[in-house]
């Protein structure tokens, strides 16, 4: 029927922007980094990034089923078998890097995170619980990056620059995507930092992240620990504190497009514009 093939769509297009997201982070580590970056690496990443995504997606959870409707009577068959190809391609590329463990992390996190497994009566299941799943987010993927970069001729401390950077971002942005499903995750029984701590105490948290992490690539990039990449240190210090300041959960159903759209705008767009914007300045 029509509508299975149009959730269907909407299930395998959901992810495509978070992959590119992801691929231009990687893009940006390396030029942090001091490194050329890997285009054939970036392409990888996102291809893992977004067999992931896609994987949590086919694996709806009952908060999923309120927050995420457009894709509910998708085909789950063709979902999995996008996601294997993905996967298997992204993991190809990266070997033919001499890249081994890197994809194979964030794709089993990603699936303990959606399905979990069973132990006898006991289930391991990293969705749900308060603040664990914006740390393996931030973990997963910021670690995933750092074991890119630590690939090449790089400082030990650069590396782990480079991995509090990103895993301090991503942390932010997985905690503002809760606040987006505040809704559907109380209604679930999830208790997310927003469900708990409410939006303007865990805007608070945040906000203590952001300083961190900007303040320690701005002293990193003084010392020499990390190029002195500008562009990327001030785009990211303003889009970071635009949504910090500016997003609620009431935006999303916004009669603005603007105002619908800028949590998108300024969390995954982020690093995309970033590489563009860098790429006109420099060329």
């Amino acid at each position: 029927m029509d509508y299975r093939l149009s959730a269907t769509a909407a299930l395998l297009n959901a992810s495509c922007l978070t992959a590119l997201s992801g691929s231009a982070r990687l893009y940006l580590a390396f030029l942090l980094a001091g490194l050329p970056p890997d285009c054939l690496a970036c392409f990888a990443a996102g291809l893992v990034i977004y067999s992931t995504y896609t994987l949590d997606r086919v694996f709806a959870s009952s908060e999923d089923k309120i927050n995420r409707t457009d894709y509910a009577h998708a085909r789950r068959d063709i979902g999995v078998a996008v996601t294997f190809v993905a996967f298997i391609t992204g993991t190809a590329l990266f070997c033919s890097r001499n890249i081994w463990v890197a994809p194979f992390i964030p794709f089993f996190i990603g699936y303990l995170y959606s399905k979990g497994i069973r132990i006898g009566n006991l289930r391991l299941r990293l969705k749900g619980s308060l603040g664990g799943k914006n740390l393996v987010i931030g973990l997963t993927w910021g670690g995933t990056i750092a074991m890119v970069i630590a690939g090449s001729d790089v400082s030990i401390l650069s590396v782990l620059v480079v991995f509090l950077f990103f895993f301090g971002k991503l942390f932010i942005n997985s905690v503002i995507y809760d606040m987006k499903d505040t809704l559907g995750d109380m209604s679930a029984g999830i208790r997310t930092l927003p469900v708990v701590l409410g939006e303007n105490n865990t805007r608070l948290v945040l906000a203590g992240i952001f300083i961190f992490i900007h303040l320690l690539v701005a002293l990193s990039m003084t010392f020499g620990l990390l190029s002195q990449e500008i562009v990327i240190l001030t785009v990211s210090s303003l889009t970071t504190c635009l949504i910090l300041v500016f997003y609620s959960s009431t935006l999303e159903t916004s009669v603005s497009w603007l105002m619908r759209n800028l949590r998108i705008s300024l969390i995954d767009c982020e690093a995309p514009v970033t590489v563009l914007i860098r790429f006109a300045i420099t060329h």
